[in-house]
């Protein structure tokens, strides 16, 4: 499992940059991807990237739609 982390720019006094952690990306072992924002306590973000719709005009249903991995540690002490 690996992890990145999200972080915002912002100015400082002088034109100085500061950067500060937001949350964190995590690339878990199952092959998918999550986002922890720290301002957002006890959610864990899917990403995916969009699905066409078939011929039917509805979307297609992904494998394992709707289940959540047991690897993912979501414990807002965790320090990532």
């Amino acid at each position: 499992m690996g992890y990145k982390n999200l972080m915002i720019r912002e100015e400082g006094k002088e034109g100085k940059a500061y950067w500060n952690k937001v949350g964190t990306l995590i690339d878990a072992s199952n092959g998918k991807q999550y986002v922890k924002l720290y301002h957002i306590p006890n959610v864990l973000i899917s990403v995916f990237e969009p699905r066409e719709k078939n011929e039917s005009g509805a979307y297609q249903q992904a494998p394992n739609q709707g289940q959540r991995p047991q690897d993912i540690d979501i414990d807002q002490d965790k320090d990532f």
